[in-house]
């Protein structure tokens, strides 16, 4: 599908007359999207700075009874419209950049310095990375330590138990006596 530009006067008045004085410009504005819907078939309209500013030229309760327009219909479904006589402006949406990395930052802030220093830097986080790394371990084996010293009186209590059985009995019917 090639791109498709026509020429177009839009009659405004019928519309804005349909809302109060203090909305008549903005139902312009929705009249112009709605009659190049219908007209160029494609729900995705633009509308140019020229014709922007020539509806609102007169403030919100006076806009033009009719606007006369070029319009133009690109490859991707995108309609643009400006005010006849004026070139029309193609936006296309910038790609967002990539998120910078701290290697990016650091090359980045020494660029035109010697390399040692953004070395020294890298080694710097390397051993951060490093001792915080060598700090888990450790706190890994105190955990397993203090593990193993809660589990070993619990099973000498657990063998105690289960060698003495009959001891246990005595001991809830001497209580019962009593």
């Amino acid at each position: 599908m090639a791109e498709i530009k026509r020429s177009y006067n839009i009659p405004l008045r019928r519309e804005f007359l349909k809302v109060p004085k203090y909305r008549r410009a903005n139902k312009s504005i929705s009249a112009i999207k709605k009659f190049l819907i219908k007209h160029m078939k494609c729900p995705n309209i633009s509308i140019g700075e020229k014709l922007n500013s020539k509806i609102w030229q007169h403030g919100i309760k006076n806009p033009p009874h009719h606007v006369l327009v070029d319009v133009l219909k690109t490859v991707d479904d995108k309609v643009y419209c400006e005010l006849q006589g004026f070139e029309i402006k193609v936006y296309k949406k910038k790609e967002p950049e990539k998120a910078k990395t701290l290697k990016d930052k650091i090359e980045e802030k020494f660029e035109g310095k010697s390399k040692k220093k953004v070395i020294v830097k890298k080694s710097k986080d390397a051993e951060e990375t490093k001792t915080k790394k060598v700090v888990k371990k450790i706190v890994k084996a105190e955990e397993e330590k203090l593990s193993d010293e809660v589990k070993e009186p619990v099973l000498e209590k657990k063998s105690e138990l289960e060698s003495k059985p009959e001891d246990i009995n005595s001991n809830k019917e001497d209580k019962k006596a009593e």
